[in-house]
Protein backbone atom coordinates (compact mmCIF):
# COMPACT_ATOMS: atom_id res chain seq x y z
CA UNK A 1 0.00 0.00 0.00
CA UNK A 2 3.02 2.52 0.28
CA UNK A 3 3.90 2.30 -2.81
CA UNK A 4 -0.15 2.78 -3.85
CA UNK A 5 0.36 6.36 -1.37
CA UNK A 6 3.78 7.55 -2.54
CA UNK A 7 2.14 6.89 -6.35
CA UNK A 8 -1.15 9.19 -5.15
CA UNK A 9 1.56 11.60 -3.39
CA UNK A 10 3.15 12.32 -6.66
CA UNK A 11 -0.04 12.76 -8.69
CA UNK A 12 -1.32 15.15 -5.88
CA UNK A 13 2.19 17.04 -6.50
CA UNK A 14 1.33 17.07 -10.68
CA UNK A 15 -1.75 18.76 -9.96
CA UNK A 16 -1.57 22.27 -10.12
CA UNK A 17 -3.25 23.60 -6.54
CA UNK A 18 -5.20 25.96 -8.94
CA UNK A 19 -6.32 22.46 -10.97
CA UNK A 20 -4.91 20.80 -14.13
CA UNK A 21 -6.97 20.17 -17.48
CA UNK A 22 -6.99 15.97 -17.75
CA UNK A 23 -5.08 16.35 -21.08
CA UNK A 24 -2.15 17.94 -19.51
CA UNK A 25 -2.44 16.03 -16.18
CA UNK A 26 -2.29 12.61 -18.69
CA UNK A 27 0.50 13.91 -20.38
CA UNK A 28 2.42 14.97 -17.42
CA UNK A 29 2.02 10.91 -16.72
CA UNK A 30 3.20 9.68 -19.93
CA UNK A 31 6.13 11.70 -19.64
CA UNK A 32 6.72 11.41 -15.64
CA UNK A 33 10.19 11.19 -14.35
CA UNK A 34 10.15 9.10 -11.50
CA UNK A 35 13.42 6.99 -12.52
CA UNK A 36 10.81 4.00 -12.57
CA UNK A 37 9.46 4.42 -9.43
CA UNK A 38 6.26 4.98 -10.72
CA UNK A 39 4.55 3.59 -14.06
CA UNK A 40 2.12 6.17 -15.74
CA UNK A 41 -1.07 3.18 -15.24
CA UNK A 42 0.06 2.71 -11.36
CA UNK A 43 -0.30 7.38 -11.48
CA UNK A 44 -3.53 6.98 -13.48
CA UNK A 45 -4.82 4.40 -10.53
CA UNK A 46 -3.67 6.83 -8.09
CA UNK A 47 -5.95 9.66 -9.66
CA UNK A 48 -9.17 7.56 -9.84
CA UNK A 49 -8.29 6.52 -5.84
CA UNK A 50 -8.00 10.58 -5.08
CA UNK A 51 -11.10 11.38 -6.66
CA UNK A 52 -13.22 8.62 -5.38
CA UNK A 53 -11.93 9.51 -2.06
CA UNK A 54 -13.21 13.09 -2.58
CA UNK A 55 -9.70 14.45 -2.58
CA UNK A 56 -9.42 15.41 -6.20
CA UNK A 57 -12.37 17.06 -7.77
CA UNK A 58 -13.36 16.69 -11.11
CA UNK A 59 -14.70 20.41 -12.74
CA UNK A 60 -15.66 20.35 -16.27
CA UNK A 61 -12.33 19.28 -18.34
CA UNK A 62 -10.50 19.78 -15.09
CA UNK A 63 -9.01 18.24 -12.19
CA UNK A 64 -8.86 20.40 -9.41
CA UNK A 65 -7.63 19.10 -5.72
CA UNK A 66 -9.14 20.03 -2.48
CA UNK A 67 -7.28 22.39 0.13
CA UNK A 68 -6.56 19.49 2.42
CA UNK A 69 -4.49 17.46 -0.74
CA UNK A 70 -2.71 20.79 -1.06
CA UNK A 71 -1.81 20.96 2.45
CA UNK A 72 -0.64 17.66 2.04
CA UNK A 73 1.08 17.64 -0.53
CA UNK A 74 3.54 19.90 1.24
CA UNK A 75 4.16 18.03 3.84
CA UNK A 76 7.61 16.04 4.03
CA UNK A 77 7.23 13.04 2.35
CA UNK A 78 6.73 10.55 5.07
CA UNK A 79 4.35 12.64 6.86
CA UNK A 80 2.18 13.46 3.54
CA UNK A 81 2.43 9.57 3.27
CA UNK A 82 0.82 9.29 6.90
CA UNK A 83 -1.81 11.59 6.59
CA UNK A 84 -2.44 9.72 2.70
CA UNK A 85 -3.26 6.19 4.45
CA UNK A 86 -6.25 6.33 6.58
CA UNK A 87 -7.59 8.97 4.01
CA UNK A 88 -7.39 6.28 0.51
CA UNK A 89 -7.59 3.22 2.94
CA UNK A 90 -10.44 2.63 1.18
CA UNK A 91 -9.42 2.63 -2.27
CA UNK A 92 -6.57 0.58 -1.55
CA UNK A 93 -6.91 -1.73 1.17
CA UNK A 94 -11.16 -1.77 2.15
CA UNK A 95 -12.59 -3.33 -0.55
CA UNK A 96 -9.97 -6.06 -0.85
CA UNK A 97 -10.43 -6.34 2.89
CA UNK A 98 -14.07 -6.73 2.77
CA UNK A 99 -13.68 -9.02 0.06
CA UNK A 100 -11.18 -11.57 1.72
CA UNK A 101 -13.87 -11.11 5.07
CA UNK A 102 -16.48 -12.65 2.51
CA UNK A 103 -14.70 -15.33 1.11
CA UNK A 104 -12.53 -16.56 3.73
CA UNK A 105 -13.37 -15.30 7.05
CA UNK A 106 -12.22 -12.95 9.80
CA UNK A 107 -9.26 -11.05 8.59
CA UNK A 108 -6.18 -10.79 10.84
CA UNK A 109 -7.12 -8.94 13.72
CA UNK A 110 -3.60 -6.59 12.73
CA UNK A 111 -5.05 -5.74 10.09
CA UNK A 112 -7.32 -3.55 12.52
CA UNK A 113 -4.87 -2.72 14.98
CA UNK A 114 -3.00 -1.44 11.45
CA UNK A 115 -5.55 1.14 10.43
CA UNK A 116 -6.32 2.06 14.38
CA UNK A 117 -2.23 3.03 14.34
CA UNK A 118 -2.66 4.97 10.87
CA UNK A 119 -5.35 7.11 12.13
CA UNK A 120 -3.21 8.18 15.09
CA UNK A 121 -0.30 8.86 13.02
CA UNK A 122 -2.44 10.62 10.98
CA UNK A 123 -4.08 12.88 13.15
CA UNK A 124 -0.93 13.70 15.14
CA UNK A 125 0.70 15.02 11.95
CA UNK A 126 -2.47 17.35 11.62
CA UNK A 127 -1.95 18.61 14.96
CA UNK A 128 1.63 19.20 13.78
CA UNK A 129 1.24 20.82 11.14
CA UNK A 130 -1.81 24.00 12.51
CA UNK A 131 0.98 24.32 15.46
CA UNK A 132 3.51 25.07 13.20
CA UNK A 133 0.91 26.90 11.02
CA UNK A 134 -0.34 28.65 14.35
CA UNK A 135 3.38 30.25 15.09
CA UNK A 136 4.24 30.89 11.46
CA UNK A 137 1.08 33.39 11.48
CA UNK A 138 2.46 35.05 14.06
CA UNK A 139 5.68 35.56 12.56
CA UNK A 140 7.92 33.19 15.06
CA UNK A 141 8.72 30.53 11.85
CA UNK A 142 11.73 29.44 14.31
CA UNK A 143 9.39 28.11 16.59
CA UNK A 144 7.47 26.48 13.98
CA UNK A 145 10.52 24.96 13.21
CA UNK A 146 10.70 23.21 16.56
CA UNK A 147 7.51 21.99 16.58
CA UNK A 148 7.63 18.02 16.63
CA UNK A 149 6.56 15.05 16.75
CA UNK A 150 7.86 13.36 19.94
CA UNK A 151 5.94 10.52 19.88
CA UNK A 152 8.53 9.56 17.10
CA UNK A 153 10.92 9.41 19.55
CA UNK A 154 9.09 7.85 22.41
CA UNK A 155 5.94 6.64 23.03
CA UNK A 156 5.98 6.55 26.57
CA UNK A 157 6.45 10.28 27.22
CA UNK A 158 2.63 10.98 27.50
CA UNK A 159 2.34 13.27 24.76
CA UNK A 160 2.53 12.71 21.31
CA UNK A 161 3.73 16.62 20.09
CA UNK A 162 5.45 19.27 21.39
CA UNK A 163 4.90 22.68 20.59
CA UNK A 164 6.26 25.81 21.36
CA UNK A 165 4.76 29.23 22.36
CA UNK A 166 5.45 32.72 22.18
CA UNK A 167 6.22 33.60 25.51
CA UNK A 168 5.75 29.93 28.02
CA UNK A 169 6.40 26.41 28.48
CA UNK A 170 5.96 24.35 25.25
CA UNK A 171 2.62 22.89 25.09
CA UNK A 172 2.08 18.86 25.31
CA UNK A 173 -0.58 17.66 23.32
CA UNK A 174 -1.65 14.07 23.72
CA UNK A 175 -3.34 13.25 20.03
CA UNK A 176 -6.63 10.70 20.01
CA UNK A 177 -7.91 10.65 16.28
CA UNK A 178 -11.11 9.15 14.49
CA UNK A 179 -11.47 8.73 11.19
CA UNK A 180 -15.16 10.16 11.16
CA UNK A 181 -17.16 12.92 11.65
CA UNK A 182 -17.32 14.47 14.91
CA UNK A 183 -20.51 13.58 16.94
CA UNK A 184 -22.19 14.50 20.10
CA UNK A 185 -19.51 12.97 22.22
CA UNK A 186 -15.67 11.80 21.78
CA UNK A 187 -14.58 8.27 22.79
CA UNK A 188 -10.54 7.35 22.92
CA UNK A 189 -8.57 5.47 24.94
CA UNK A 190 -6.47 7.22 27.35
CA UNK A 191 -3.09 5.64 29.51
CA UNK A 192 -2.74 6.21 33.29
CA UNK A 193 1.08 7.39 32.28
CA UNK A 194 -0.87 9.69 29.87
CA UNK A 195 -3.26 10.78 32.30
CA UNK A 196 -0.92 11.32 34.66
CA UNK A 197 1.14 13.29 33.02
CA UNK A 198 -1.07 16.03 32.19
CA UNK A 199 -2.64 16.58 35.81
CA UNK A 200 1.41 17.04 36.56
CA UNK A 201 1.19 20.24 34.44
CA UNK A 202 -0.90 22.49 33.18
CA UNK A 203 0.73 23.01 29.73
CA UNK A 204 -0.46 19.05 29.01
CA UNK A 205 -3.94 19.29 26.91
CA UNK A 206 -5.32 16.60 25.10
CA UNK A 207 -6.00 16.93 21.44
CA UNK A 208 -9.28 15.13 19.57
CA UNK A 209 -8.49 15.31 15.73
CA UNK A 210 -11.85 14.02 13.70
CA UNK A 211 -10.22 13.20 10.19
CA UNK A 212 -12.93 12.88 7.42
CA UNK A 213 -12.47 13.52 3.59
CA UNK A 214 -11.62 17.35 2.76
CA UNK A 215 -11.11 18.32 6.21
CA UNK A 216 -9.98 18.30 9.62
CA UNK A 217 -11.96 18.83 13.33
CA UNK A 218 -10.21 20.08 16.34
CA UNK A 219 -10.80 20.04 19.61
CA UNK A 220 -9.14 20.04 22.89
CA UNK A 221 -9.27 20.06 27.19
CA UNK A 222 -7.05 19.83 30.20
CA UNK A 223 -6.85 16.76 32.02
CA UNK A 224 -8.77 18.08 34.80
CA UNK A 225 -12.10 17.90 32.68
CA UNK A 226 -11.47 14.36 32.37
CA UNK A 227 -11.00 13.27 36.01
CA UNK A 228 -14.97 12.67 36.06
CA UNK A 229 -15.46 10.09 32.80
CA UNK A 230 -12.07 7.86 34.29
CA UNK A 231 -12.46 4.69 36.28
CA UNK A 232 -12.24 5.08 39.91
CA UNK A 233 -9.77 2.83 41.73
CA UNK A 234 -11.03 0.42 44.06
CA UNK A 235 -10.07 -3.24 43.95
CA UNK A 236 -6.95 -2.45 41.48
CA UNK A 237 -5.35 0.51 39.27
CA UNK A 238 -6.93 1.47 36.24
CA UNK A 239 -3.93 1.58 33.55
CA UNK A 240 -5.96 2.39 30.38
CA UNK A 241 -9.52 3.71 29.82
CA UNK A 242 -12.23 3.88 27.45
CA UNK A 243 -13.21 7.58 27.84
CA UNK A 244 -16.88 8.81 26.14
CA UNK A 245 -16.39 12.60 26.56
CA UNK A 246 -19.23 15.25 25.83
CA UNK A 247 -18.15 17.42 22.80
CA UNK A 248 -19.42 20.61 24.67
CA UNK A 249 -16.55 19.60 27.18
CA UNK A 250 -14.32 20.25 24.65
CA UNK A 251 -12.83 23.80 23.33
CA UNK A 252 -12.35 23.74 19.58
CA UNK A 253 -8.77 24.78 17.92
CA UNK A 254 -5.74 23.36 19.90
CA UNK A 255 -4.38 25.94 23.17
CA UNK A 256 -3.23 29.26 22.42
CA UNK A 257 0.53 29.95 21.47
CA UNK A 258 0.73 33.13 22.83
Amino acid sequence: MRQQLRAALYVARTIDTNGSHITAVARAYANATTGGVHRSEELRESERALLSAGLLRRLGERIVPVPLLCAISEMADDDAVTVLAPLLYAEFEGRRATASLGAEGPVEAGLFDDRKAEVGAAAEVVVLEYCRSQLSGLGRDDLAQRTQRVSLISDSLGFDVLAPTISGPARQLEVKGQSALPGPTARFFISRNEYEVGKRTEHWALVCCALTIGAASLAWCRARVLGPYLPVDRNGIWTEALVTLPRGALTAGVPDPL
